[in-house]
């Protein structure tokens, strides 16, 4: 179950309660409160690897790009070796090698900016969710220990 799941839960669980009269405060069944609590606590390692496994495929993501990026030049390079008996078709080709070359930097860059700000966003979310679920754990437990 994601943290989301488990956090709509706990707010469920909080609605649920019932309110001691003339306080404000929720009579909570700690049991329940409890086991809500390790539930979460036992699916947040899935959201981390599910973060990792992110941020892995970013790295395979980036490396096959690179791996494009040298087939790409490694083309272009023969390609200029090719032609560099001509004068003016050896002066274009190595126009056209250099801005390929140029190109597929640019365009591996902007991909492993686009990929790492990706896999930053959805630590951010992931690190924004457990800091919710924190602070749902230390408000529930304030409120328990306002009761006893």
């Amino acid at each position: 179950m994601r943290v989301e799941q488990h956090l709509e839960q706990i707010v469920r669980f909080f609605e649920d309660c019932k309110r001691v009269p003339l306080t404000g405060k929720l009579l909570v069944d700690e049991d329940t409160l409890l086991e809500l609590i390790e539930q979460m606590i036992r699916d947040l390692p899935m959201e981390v690897q599910s973060a990792k496994e992110l941020y892995a495929r970013r790295d395979q993501f980036v490396a096959e790009a690179e791996r494009e990026a040298e087939a790409l030049r490694a083309n272009a390079e023969r390609e200029r070796l090719r032609m560099i008996s001509e004068t003016e078709i050896y002066r274009q080709a190595s126009v056209e090698a250099d801005r390929l070359i140029r190109d597929t930097h640019i365009q591996v860059h902007e991909q492993q900016m686009s990929a790492d700000q990706y896999a930053d966003n959805v630590l951010a979310d992931l690190e924004a969710k457990i800091g919710r679920a924190l602070q749902t754990i230390k408000n529930g437990r304030q409120e328990l220990s306002g009761i006893r």
